[in-house]
């Protein structure tokens, strides 16, 4: 298209007004917004495009690389599942041997283990430490060089005795 001294206010490229005076610029490099745009995107490399080549390499990597951690989520709670599961159970007695105690019974035993710690470093137990059954002292009697703690109502666990020594360090429980 050829201008003449009329069109000095359109564009070179497809005619349109300008809303610039003629005085503006060189009336060569006149151009409306849509044509500067459509110019300036003529001259971006066609790889860093949207839509490109490497665009789509670069997309699809992010893709895959966001399948990969999904996946690794799922596995470490899956391995996760069973811990899990566990919270939610009743505890296991602490114990050894046939016997089934319940849960007061094997916090009884629990503290005679304590006990039994302080009897071996030659200390003895502070008040606090009370059968969780009876809410009583753990009953302590030093004879002959050796020092019994027992529980102060085994028949409340189901026992005729509950009790740990300095000799004999393991709590033991006799019907």
């Amino acid at each position: 298209m050829v201008q003449t001294s009329d069109d000095k206010n359109l564009c070179r490229r497809c005619g349109k007004p300008l809303s610039i005076s003629p005085d503006q610029g060189d009336s060569d490099d006149m151009y409306c917004n849509n044509c500067m745009i459509e110019l300036g995107e003529k001259q971006i490399p066609e790889k860093t495009k949207p839509g490109s080549l490497i665009h789509k390499e670069t997309s699809r990597l992010w893709t895959m690389g966001r399948w990969v951690i999904l996946v690794i989520c799922i596995a470490v709670i899956g391995i996760q599942v069973p811990k899990i599961m566990s919270a939610f159970q009743d505890k296991k007695p602490i114990r050894s041997g046939p016997l089934t105690t319940d849960q007061l019974t094997d916090q009884c035993i629990g503290n005679l283990w304590k006990i039994s710690q302080f009897l071996q470093d030659g200390r003895y137990p502070g008040p606090n430490m009370i059968c969780p059954a009876t809410k009583k002292m753990y009953v302590i009697v030093s004879a002959k060089g050796n020092t019994v703690a027992s529980c102060p109502n085994p028949d409340v666990h189901g026992f005729k005795e509950l009790s740990v020594s300095k000799k004999v360090p393991r709590p033991e429980v006799k019907r």
